[in-house]
């Protein structure tokens, strides 16, 4: 029998779920690097099949930096 792993439930603001969005693309474009699609369009489409990644990713990377003394707060 396997079980699958998926995200705790937790209550997160919907500040704090933009800034994981945020972080999220700013990995995945710094992972494609000049890779990416020229459209618009296109490079949105290629965002939302890799977007549920990049989430756990940015979510590990928010926590990971929380936990050496960091945070990232948004430039106002």
């Amino acid at each position: 029998m396997t079980t699958t792993k998926t995200m705790p439930t937790t209550n997160v603001t919907e500040e704090e779920r933009q800034k994981r969005v945020n972080l999220a693309r700013a990995l995945y474009l710094t992972e494609q690097g000049t890779a990416l699609p020229n459209a618009p369009e296109d490079r949105k489409a290629a965002f939302q099949a890799v977007k549920k990644d990049m989430m756990k990713k940015a979510i590990h990377l928010e926590r990971r930096l929380d936990k050496v003394g960091y945070k990232i707060v948004p430039v106002e």
